[in-house]
């Protein structure tokens, strides 16, 4: 499935529920975001919704790396817990929902051309993992007064086969 843009649709359209908990992540400097973004998604979901964390696991540190790696930088990470489901939002320094567009047509365009296993050993796969693992998922400019970049949502909902 394609990223959305209707990003504040994908609760309702997922049948996620109401917002039980949400918890805004901070990275310090020293701090290394996959590992804490992963032990967050854990703090948070494990106990309430067990069957998911290894999913949102996935995802989350997929996302916060390429937000790292690839988006001006690692701007904040949300996690929201719902009656049946979670969503994770990582925020970016890109500044441009479009250049993430682009990227995705582009990784499209690869993936159509059936690009050798060798040349994706080490990247390329990412979003489609993403794609692969969330119930669904879209891009829109960061709502957060931290950051002038780019969310990536993920959402997870109970009882979908990944």
């Amino acid at each position: 499935m394609p990223p959305t843009k209707d990003v504040p649709g994908l609760v309702d359209e997922h049948g996620l529920g109401c917002l039980t908990r949400s918890r805004r992540i901070r990275f310090k400097a020293h701090d290394q975001p996959p590992a804490v973004a992963r032990q967050a998604v854990r703090s948070v979901f494990g106990r309430r919704m067990p069957e998911l964390v290894g999913d949102v696991e996935l995802v989350t540190n997929e996302l916060v790396t390429n937000a790292d790696t690839h988006g001006g930088g690692l701007a904040g990470l949300v996690l929201r817990l719902y009656e049946r489901g979670a969503a994770v939002v990582v925020e970016d320094r890109s500044g441009s929902v479009e250049k993430i567009m682009d990227n995705l047509s582009a990784e499209s365009d690869a993936e159509e051309q059936r690009v050798d296993a060798l040349q994706l050993a080490e990247g390329g796969r990412g979003l489609f993992l993403v794609d692969a693992y969330a119930a669904g998922w879209g891009v829109e400019t960061a709502p957060s007064q931290d950051c002038s970049g780019v969310s990536v949502v993920a959402v997870f909902a109970l009882g979908a086969a990944s």
